[in-house]
């Protein structure tokens, strides 16, 4: 059986030589493009650091994560730099899984995902349709799984919310991938209200969910094919959605009820 994510245990240490391995390759860029995130592997074991924040470091036997983080930092922002960072990208990168820039919410029982770019308003989507009574499931990280070769799954990765650690989601630890989201904004003066969903080909829709995936660098070239082939059998299982919109307050519920509607519609069809 595969560690399960929520089973590592993090280890932090506060240190004032905690900028450590200086050199390394982007493995995770804002949404402006800059580098926020370098990693690297030594010895066996994988590292990511964290500028101005700290170094985390998976031990080989994939058990631990010690974190090795400025003094000044607040528990709040060493937790936020490993769930949102390191967690996410040692999941990838070790563990067997697939992880989305992607926040999810539960419905009957099943996880729908909203990935994007940062600052598209994945974690606004997911806790607005929390507040409208759907369990919030991840936050701005989504790892899958594959239990059988035709259903998708969604592994729990714990996750901040108010500054609090959410590290389990009322004892469940999986649940099926019942569909993806994936948002765009677009300017006001395209004619867009509340917004429209589309459904694209399965390889449009392929090429959509890589272009959010975590992926770490350095990656041998086998575990790159996995990871182009396992969102390829996502695609082809599972609805996935381009949702197009326009920022708006005030167009926020109705965008929620098109995506509620739709999401419902689509995972009540039976399978072909």
């Amino acid at each position: 059986m595969k560690t399960r994510p929520v089973s590592l245990r993090l280890n932090v240490v506060r240190t004032d030589n905690f900028d450590r391995h200086r050199r390394g390759r982007i493995v995770l860029r804002d949404g402006a493009g800059a580098a926020c995130a370098y990693g690297g592997k030594q010895l066996g074991q994988h590292w990511i650091r964290v500028p101005r924040l700290g170094t985390f470091e998976l031990s080989p036997d994939f058990a631990d994560v010690h974190a090795y983080v400025s003094p000044s930092a607040s528990q709040a922002l060493v937790l936020d730099g490993y769930y949102g960072t390191a967690l996410p990208l040692f999941t990838q990168a070790t563990l067997g899984y697939e992880v989305l820039h992607a926040s999810a919410v539960l419905v009957n029982g099943g996880a729908v995902a909203f990935c994007g770019f940062t600052g598209v308003g994945k974690s606004t989507i997911a806790s607005a349709l929390s507040a409208r009574g759907f369990e919030l499931w991840a936050d701005d990280a989504i790892a899958l799984a594959s239990v059988a070769p035709e259903s998708p799954a969604s592994v729990f990765l714990p996750f901040m919310l108010n500054e609090r650690s959410v590290s389990v989601a009322e004892g469940r630890d999986q649940v099926p991938l019942l569909a993806v989201c994936v948002l765009e904004r677009v300017a006001s003066t395209s004619g867009l209200t509340a917004g429209v969903i589309s459904r694209p080909s399965p390889s449009v829709a392929s090429a959509m969910l890589l272009e959010h995936a975590y992926r770490f660098s350095p990656q041998a070239l086998d575990r790159r094919r996995k990871m182009v082939q396992a969102y390829i059998n996502v695609t082809a299982e599972i609805p996935v959605l381009l949702v197009r919109f326009v920022p708006s307050p005030l167009g926020l519920p109705e965008l929620l009820g098109r995506i509620e509607s739709t999401v419902a519609r689509l995972t009540s069809e039976p399978r072909v």
